[in-house]
């Protein structure tokens, strides 16, 4: 059942009263599950190829772990938890080595917010985004793609943080539906097949954004992935309303 309760937590990084470690909080949450999210970030900052896109699904993640604790008490963490070893920790890590991966590799890049110009690239990195903003017109006249060219291109861009909150918090959700562990069969083997075709959909929604207005197309993969992860959305959604009602 889905119930909200108060948790408590001892966010206390020294703990000398503590007869195994004086940092026992701090020790206790370096397990598995760090690896295998500094790995995760990895891989995703890989699957989306812009690190600015990367940072804002971080912080997303970050938020949602706040709002929704209240349905998933797997997210209550301390606050040097979330941000020094998620946020800026294996989050921060994991973009890092992926955009190294990326660069090291000549992966292509994708340009979810715009496309860049030979005025932004000659100006440092953290300052293109802020300076593109004042090129919208440019990127216009030009045909070259900018997110807020239009309201179809940002609404674009919006539903896909959309899909890939929904296809992250699916995890924790279908975890919580099942009351299986983290380290069940079916929940990792759903895990690496939605990864792995993450690959593919990220590739596809990228390609669809640059299609010209009048001949965009939706193709079956991008259908496919919106069916499982909607259809997940809804069944935790009637399982939601069922405890709620018991």
């Amino acid at each position: 059942m889905l119930t909200n309760k108060n948790y408590s937590l001892d966010c206390r990084i020294y703990t000398p009263e503590n007869p195994e470690s004086n940092f026992y909080n701090v020790r206790s949450t370096l397990d598995i599950y760090v690896l295998s999210h500094f790995f995760g970030w990895i891989f995703k900052s890989i699957l989306l190829r812009n690190s600015w896109m990367s940072w804002i699904m971080s912080i997303q993640f970050e938020i949602y772990e706040l709002s929704l604790r209240h349905w998933l008490p797997n997210f209550y963490e301390c606050w040097w938890d979330s941000l020094i070893l998620d946020l800026f920790g294996c989050n921060a890590l994991g973009i890092m080595i992926g955009a190294y991966i990326i660069d090291r590799f000549n992966i292509p890049k994708f340009h979810w917010f715009f496309e860049p110009s030979e005025r932004s690239q000659i100006r440092p990195y953290y300052q293109r985004f802020f300076f593109s903003l004042v090129e919208v017109r440019e990127h216009v006249e030009e045909q070259r793609w900018h997110v807020f060219a239009s309201a179809k291109n940002l609404l674009t861009i919006i539903w896909f943080l959309i899909l890939n909150s929904i296809a992250d918090l699916n995890n924790f959700l279908v975890k919580k539906m099942l009351g299986i562990p983290s380290s069940h069969f079916f929940l990792i083997t759903r895990f690496i097949v939605l990864c792995l075709f993450g690959v593919v959909m990220s590739r596809d929604f990228y390609d669809y954004t640059r299609m010209p207005d009048g001949h965009k197309k939706i193709n079956f993969n991008m259908y496919l992935f919106h069916f499982i992860l909607l259809a997940e959305v809804a069944i935790f959604v009637r399982n939601f309303q069922r405890d709620l009602i018991s």
